[in-house]
């Protein structure tokens, strides 16, 4: 199966509210038995991106975290910085504040992981 193919398995969108919730209540982060997350959920850099400055921000002791918190950190990285700015990132954070449902947090974790297994599937020869 094609990379371009396995980029079509997923949910942008639910990636809205999961940053979203995330932001806003970056505790669920330590909910890792009952809410597990990681980087392969979100199959496109730009994304890994995101998620990983919320999971570092979050262990540096944030409570909260804003865009001007994530673009702040992730200037001091280069190439994560490049590619955040490429696909304009603040822009996307703003998206994220403005028409992130975080109370939808756990319905879009389920939408999330169900696309993480269809890769794994696909990418172990599955149909």
């Amino acid at each position: 199966m094609s990379r371009k193919t396995l980029l079509k398995l997923q949910d942008k969108n639910s990636f809205i509210h999961i940053f979203s919730a995330l932001m806003q209540d970056p505790f669920k982060l330590s909910q890792s038995k009952e809410f597990p997350l990681s980087t392969e959920d979100f199959p496109e850099r730009f994304y890994k991106i995101i998620y990983s400055a919320i999971y570092n921000l979050y262990h540096e002791g944030l409570e909260k975290i804003t865009p001007i918190e994530i673009d702040g950190y992730l200037s001091n990285t280069p190439t994560q910085y490049q590619i955040f700015n490429d696909n304009k990132g603040g822009e996307y954070l703003e998206l994220v504040e403005e028409t992130g449902q975080p109370e939808n947090f756990e319905y879009h974790y389920i939408r999330v992981k169900k696309f993480t297994l269809l890769r794994q599937y696909y990418e172990a020869g599955i149909d």
